[in-house]
């Protein structure tokens, strides 16, 4: 998804109320103000569907962006530099053991 749909997106569907939204300066500003409702009710459905395994692998990972964004980070050791770091869980299930 391209940033000027993302945008597009976040304009045009109303998640938060704009009246709650701290300024900039405030040290607990967040920058997903404007979905972060959504952000949170992912996570509960997530957390309440999702069973680990017993073993389990947390890994970084960079998804490529070239726009301009706060949240973007520069790595220059990586293929790719420049982009999104999240947060990667990867697990595997052994049947009969």
């Amino acid at each position: 998804m391209t940033s000027k749909r993302f945008k597009k997106l976040v304009e045009t569907i109303p998640v938060n109320d704009k009246q709650q939204n701290l300024p900039r300066y405030d040290p607990h500003h967040d920058k997903l103000h404007k979905v972060r409702p959504l952000v949170d009710e992912l996570n509960h459905l997530i957390s309440g569907v999702y069973i680990p395994s017993n073993s389990i692998s947390v890994d970084e990972s960079l998804i490529p962006f070239k726009g301009r964004s706060s949240q973007k980070q520069y790595m220059p050791l990586r293929p790719i530099k420049r982009g999104y770091k999240v947060w990667c869980i990867a697990h595997t299930y052994i049947s009969g053991w």
